[in-house]
Parts: C-alpha cells; structure tokens; sequence
C-alpha cells in the first residue's frame, strides 16, 4: 500500500477538478464537466476514507480531539441524511449529491496532516513542481480569464500555507513561495481574503525570527483575540450597533479596473446582504439550532437566476453561513470544537515554534470563517484540515525547529521521515 502516492492522488485530483471548475463556470468555456469534477472528488475522498478505515491514525492525536471530530463528522452525516430525506426535484439531489456531501467529507483530510510522515512528497511537489509549472496556467488562459483568478483561486490557493514555512526552507524555495503569493495578489488583488490569507501568513512567519521574545503566553492572547473577534462582531451586527462590512465613505478611492476592462471596488460590501437574507430565511424557518439539511436553500431576493434559484439558492459564499444553514449552530459548534482543540494543542503542547504558528493562523481563519471560505470540496479546504492534523498530531508537535527545517527540505531525503515511519 503506497500511502504517499494515495495522499497525492487526493490532493491533484481535487486541484484538477478545481481548475476544471473554475474554467467551466467563471470563464464561461463550454465544458459539460459535472460528472467528471464529481469523479475527482470521489477519487480523493475514497483515498481519504480508505486510510481513515485502514491506518490507526487516531491513535496520533489526543483523545478528545478524536471525540470532537467523530462528533462532527457524525453530525454531518446526519445532515446529509436529512438533505436526502428533504430534497424534492434534480437540483437537490444533484447539490447535495456533486457539492455538499462532498464539503462534509473534507474533513477526513485531517489524516494527511497526522500521518505527516507520508505528506512530505505531497509537500514537495507542491513546491517544486507546481508552483514552478503553475505559471504556465498564466500566458495561457489570460485573454480569457477576465477575473485573472485561475492562478490564485483554483492553483495556488494552499500558498498562504506555504509561506508559513518561508522560515524553515531554503533560500531557493523561499523566493519561489514568494514569488507565488506575489503574483497571486497582483493578479486578483480584489480577491480579498487571499490577499488577507497571504499578508496574515507573512506576519505570522515574521514571528519566527523574534520566538525568543514572544511567549507561549502571548500566542495564546492572539489566538483568544481571533476566536473572540467574529462572534463579537455578529452580535454588534445583529443588534444594529456596528456592521463591520459597511463600506468608508471615501468607497470609490477603492475602485480599480483591469487593463481587460474589467472594474471592481476592494471597499464594496458583499456581505451584509448574505447574512441578512441566510437569517432571514432561517428565522422563518426556525431552523437555527439544527441547520435546514445538506440540501437547503436560503431565499433570495438579491440573485436571480433560473433552475433552483426559483426556489432559494444553494449556500451563500460565507463559510459561516452554509454551515449554519445546512447544519445549524449544533455544526457551527462542533467544527469550533476541532479548530479549538487543534489550536489549543498547536500552541500550549509543542516542542516546535512551526506549530504554535500554525495554531496562530488556524485561529485567523476562524476569522475568515466569517467572512468567505465557501465551504466547499476543494484544496482551499484540504490544506486547513491538514494544518488541523499537523497541530493535533502528537509526533509532529514532538519535533524540534531543527527537525521541522530537515523535514521541508524538498531534497528527497526522507532520514526524519523514516525514522518516523
């Protein structure tokens, strides 16, 4: 059983069905791909659930993150049931059968993180490879991609993971990664939590080099500072005191426009209406406590469209708010749960400052939670549930700096790796 090869098969069949994704529906290329994204995505979930079902992973991490997961991963699996009991016509069964049972899955991910001892070559092909050849995607898709976000959103969207290691690899390395977050902001710089992903992973490297001087004490202050920050700010929402989406009033300062004619505004508000019209439907619905199923539709008044969009629209492009339509604050709470333990874990129980930054940046995408991170099937997700499983994993946090840097050499020596293997 070669699990390396299985663990790459999951991450590039997800990537290709990303980019396949992003070609059929954002630049409009006529590609009738359902079923063949659909097949990615079966193919890296099967790898996913074959080690779940052969590999005693969970014997790697703590034992009460292992409850918090099988909790969460049993209350998706009741959502997905009552999405299936709940679905009238072809578009629900064909949401929930190529899109959201696929999301709830993602979570099984968490092993490659924890079995880090087989993801180095994962890790190195993303590197060395990708991120070399990804440019191509570049001059190629140009003149068509109006948006220029094939690159940042559907290649290179793991590279905030990747600076985070800046401090750990070569100097080779380090410029190639970036170089990558570079070009991934210039060409979409209105993608804005990328960006934000981006410049949040570069503070937190930067942290590296004064670790003498930073206590666990004063990580632990930062993460509290992000877990508190969105619930925080939902209730001044909620209550009408503060909405922290509403626009300057210098908005058009912010506007840009691309050499193809494309116009967009950074400071324009995309959000407030999403959680406006999700609460609104959910509210009438009185669905808040245990979701509307893995099937639900929110009703619309700001989209319209054809097909299901008649009837509501699948999901919003808030994290947040299709984990609560879908699943409700039972699901909120339990995805929390595993991001806590896994932050908790990363910085007060490791022996290495890689953890503790990564716990730190677990903690900024509860943030982001709250502001996009579509909940979706994809490699966006799949590198936050493996930087989940690296901070849970009990033989990764055992590692020291020295043993993280051998570990990112992308040379092909394995002599760590094997002796934890």
């Amino acid at each position: 059983m070669n699990i390396r090869l299985l663990i790459i098969v999951s991450f590039f069949s997800i990537l290709l069905a990303d980019a396949i994704n992003y070609l059929s529906t954002t630049m409009h290329i006529s590609l009738d791909a359902t079923y063949f994204i659909a097949a990615l995505r079966l193919i890296s979930l099967v790898c996913l659930l074959f080690f779940n079902a052969k590999l005693k992973w969970k014997n790697k991490i703590p034992q009460l993150a292992v409850f918090f997961f099988n909790c969460m991963i049993l209350w998706n699996l009741v959502t997905i049931v009552r999405g299936a009991f709940a679905a009238e016509d072809y578009w629900d069964w064909k949401y929930l059968g190529f899109n959201s049972a696929f999301s709830m899955m993602i979570p099984y991910a968490i092993i490659v993180g924890v079995l880090f001892a087989f993801s180095e070559d994962l890790f190195t092909l993303i590197v060395t490879r990708l991120f070399v050849f990804g440019y191509l995607a570049i001059p190629l898709t140009l003149s068509i991609d109006l948006e220029r976000e094939l690159f940042p959103r559907a290649l290179m969207i793991t590279i905030s993971f990747f600076v985070l290691i800046i401090p750990y690899v070569k100097l080779k390395w380090r410029l190639a990664i970036i170089c990558v977050a570079a070009t991934s902001a210039y060409l979409a710089y209105d993608f804005r939590t990328n960006i934000l992903r981006i410049l949040f992973a570069l503070l937190v490297a930067g942290l590296y080099y004064a670790r003498n001087y930073i206590t666990t004490g004063v990580m632990k202050s930062a993460c509290l500072v992000c877990i508190i920050i969105p619930p925080v700010f939902l209730v001044l929402g909620i209550t009408n005191q503060y909405n922290i989406f509403k626009p300057t009033d210098d908005i058009d300062k912010y506007a840009i426009a691309y050499d193809n004619g494309v116009e967009s505004n950074l400071a324009t508000d995309t959000r407030t209406f999403l959680y406006q019209e999700v609460f609104s439907s959910m509210q009438a619905n009185h669905s808040f406590i245990f979701g509307e199923g893995a099937a639900a539709k929110y009703r619309t008044e700001y989209f319209e469209g054809g097909g299901a969009q008649n009837n509501g629209r699948f999901g919003a492009e808030v994290g947040f708010l299709n984990t609560l339509l879908y699943s409700g604050i039972i699901g909120i709470l339990s995805y929390a749960l595993v991001l806590f333990s896994a932050i908790y874990y990363g910085i007060t129980r490791s022996n290495n400052f890689f953890c503790k930054m990564l716990a730190l940046f677990l903690a900024f995408r509860w943030i982001v939670f709250f502001i996009e991170d579509f909940t979706v099937y994809d490699t966006n997700y799949f590198f936050l549930w493996l930087s989940v499983g690296l901070c849970l994993s009990k033989e990764f946090r055992a590692l020291t700096d020295a043993d993280i840097k051998q570990y990112f050499t992308f040379s092909g020596k394995k002599k760590l790796v094997a002796q934890l293997s």
